[in-house]
């Protein structure tokens, strides 16, 4: 069911930047463009299948980026010694959230729990999240606020859709040094430590690739010909997992993901954050172009 039929837009702009964001469509980050080109995926129809699908722009993950199962058993995880249930990527891409301010070059909305979302995720909460266009170029800046009593884990996560110039075979994504690379949503890989290279969108990205802590929080999507780049990055060091998906080789974007942990964190708590009762989690992701 559509939260509105026609939903708000707002925009912001400084200098050569654009951005509109959704706040009734999860506070989505629909569209980012410099000296008009597009940075961010977008089509016309992008709301035909909210929010079942959508496919576009940035999406918000929280409060897990990715699958949670238990023993088998798909969107189940284990809190405070009871069974819950999560979709896919969480619940706060698909809900309304509230315009805090509206300013020419920012955007700030708020998300708070309600009853419908304890039934899935037991605490209480606040998100903040605010879109700032800057010299730098557009900063998403996310303070998660644990007000409950208990310690609240933060599976947080960022999903933006670059869009690709031409076919993916003549981009590349200059990637740092991780800990350990593997394979998710496919046959089971065997995690292996990696130095700075380049990964070729020469082959299906269908099975997430996923970027364990790396040295340097930072990803450049590459035009092979023009040298033209979309970087993203982030000073925040919870992102210790990076996730690089495309449904399919012919699609016209690829995202760059930076998650505060892997998939499932919230079962086996591995270097998942956890915001203890009344104090925050401060996250931020920078896109620019060079």
């Amino acid at each position: 069911m559509k939260l509105m039929a026609y939903p708000e837009i707002l925009s912001i702009s400084a200098e050569n930047q654009k951005a509109d964001i959704a706040p009734s469509y999860g506070a989505l980050l629909l569209r980012y463009s410099q000296d008009g080109r597009q940075i961010l995926h977008c089509t016309d129809n992008w709301d035909a299948d909210f929010p079942k699908s959508c496919r576009c722009g940035n999406p918000v993950l929280f409060p897990i980026a990715s699958h949670v199962n238990v023993d088998g058993e798909a969107n189940a995880y284990i809190a405070q010694g009871k069974k819950y249930y999560l979709a896919q990527h969480g619940f706060a891409r698909h809900l309304p959230w509230q315009v805090i301010a509206h300013e020419s070059a920012a955007v700030e909305c708020r998300l708070v729990s309600t009853s419908f979302t304890l039934a899935m995720f037991p605490w209480d909460f606040e998100l903040r999240l605010r879109y700032t266009l800057t010299g730098e170029g557009l900063i998403s800046h996310v303070r998660i606020t644990n007000l409950s009593k208990e310690p609240m884990p933060a599976h947080f996560g960022f999903h933006p859709y670059f869009q690709l110039d031409a076919p993916q075979s003549r981009h590349f994504i200059k990637t740092p040094a991780a800990e350990a690379v593997s394979l998710f949503a496919g046959p089971k890989s065997n995690p292996v430590k990696v130095e700075p290279g380049e990964l070729l969108l020469t082959s299906s990205l269908s099975m997430t690739r996923l970027y364990e802590r790396p040295a340097a929080r930072r990803f450049e999507l590459i035009h092979r010909e023009s040298g033209r780049a979309i970087c993203v990055e982030s000073a925040s060091e919870a992102f210790q997992c990076w996730a690089v998906w495309s449904p399919k080789i012919d699609a016209p974007f690829v995202c760059i993901e930076p998650w505060t942990s892997s998939p499932n964190a919230i079962n086996h708590r591995g270097h998942l954050p956890v915001v203890q009762p009344s104090e925050s989690l401060e996250l931020e992701m920078t896109i620019y172009t060079k």
